[in-house]
């Protein structure tokens, strides 16, 4: 279990550094898999069927090929949301 960790820990501090937030910490939502749209108060997609959305309280910061925002969720709960850039809609029906 120590190597996961150690493992794990590494992983999430490359990819907080690969987005330029060196030294940020905390859940990542990877939503790498499904069209999204954002403006510069929220970010939006659709999964099941259903829409949704997060309130950006910082962020777009991109590494070309993905997008991170940290986020709340309107129930109190904050995290890191990343999106592949190539899924980005512009015209996204939300």
């Amino acid at each position: 279990m120590k190597d996961l960790l150690g493992i794990y820990k590494s992983t999430v501090e490359k990819i907080f550094e690969g987005f330029g937030l060196d030294g940020a910490y905390g859940e990542i939502d990877i939503k790498d898999n499904i069209e999204w749209t954002a403006t510069n108060e929220s970010v939006h997609w659709i999964e099941d069927d259903d829409e949704y959305a997060n309130d950006v309280l910082s962020g777009p910061n991109t590494d070309g090929e993905y997008t991170i925002f940290y986020v709340d969720n309107g129930c109190g709960d904050r995290f890191y949301q990343i999106f592949k850039n190539s899924l980005y809609k512009e015209d996204l029906e939300v």
